[in-house]
């Protein structure tokens, strides 16, 4: 290996190297060395296979739909490598003790696009929180989101200029109480839901994501991504790894090269 050159080395190939290794090969040409401790690739795109035919993804699960935008736009042959993703019709689903339960289905366009199917399952417990929900979907539709994509894709603006998420608080039209950017997620989702129930099975997601219930300023961040994430969730088909091999085809075809 001492004879060895590259114009960039990269100590650990996991995902986020793999993605910025792709970019710098194909539209920067430059030649690109990754070395990883591990046996392969990928770091958090990693899958084994428990049982013959079964695929288990042992970092990330699930992911957002619009989180590799950029990638797929940028990288059309991503696809055609393996990089397929596929979603569920529901989300997530919270089950009682009384035997009844919430399902978020997903908000692609051949399941619940406007989340009328998903208020339709609130409203069995609280017509008004049904329509809350549906209030606060349609904010993120047409606020949330956009704001979030912006702010997600666009360089940081000088610290006194309003960036995205910033204008987002500072307008009285977007549906967010400024009062979020305080509460913790107890304290919101009590704040804007009457049922129990509904409280219940927002907390049941940020249980899984890590959140703490009474953490001050967590209420918003939990909020915004149960209505602009979790419904467009989806799952890489064969396995998160699948994404691994796609990546470093792209990266070995422009001229890189990875040592395990």
């Amino acid at each position: 290996m001492a004879d060895k050159s590259y114009d960039v080395v990269f100590v650990g190939a996991g995902n986020k190297a793999l993605v910025t290794a792709m970019y710098l090969t194909k539209y920067g040409g430059l030649s690109v060395g990754m070395f990883e401790e591990r046996h392969e690739l990928g770091a958090g795109w990693s899958s084994e296979e428990p049982s013959p035919g079964f695929a288990g993804n042992t970092c990330s699960n699930n992911h957002m739909a619009w989180y590799h935008v950029p990638v797929y736009k940028d990288f059309p042959e991503f696809v055609d490598y393996g990089a397929r993703y596929a979603h569920t019709a529901t989300t997530v689903g919270t089950v009682f003790d009384d035997d009844t339960c919430i399902l978020q289905f997903s908000a692609y366009p051949d399941v619940d696009p406007t989340q009328e199917r998903t208020a339709e399952l609130i409203s069995r417990f609280s017509r008004k929180d049904a329509d809350t929900y549906l209030e606060l979907w349609n904010n993120s539709v047409n606020h949330w989101y956009p704001a979030m994509m912006e702010w997600a894709f666009t360089p940081a603006k000088p610290i006194r200029e309003p960036d995205a998420m910033d204008r987002l608080f500072m307008s009285p039209d977007t549906g967010v109480n400024p009062h979020w950017l305080l509460q913790n997620p107890v304290q919101l989702f009590g704040s804007i839901f009457e049922d129990t129930h509904l409280q219940v099975w927002f907390h049941r997601v940020i249980q899984s994501w890590g959140i703490a219930a009474d953490e001050p300023g967590a209420g918003w961040p939990a909020l915004m991504a149960e209505l602009t994430w979790l419904p467009f969730s989806c799952y890489v088909m064969g396995g998160t790894h699948a994404l691994t091999h796609a990546a470093y085809r792209i990266i070995y075809e422009n001229g890189g090269e990875a040592f395990t």
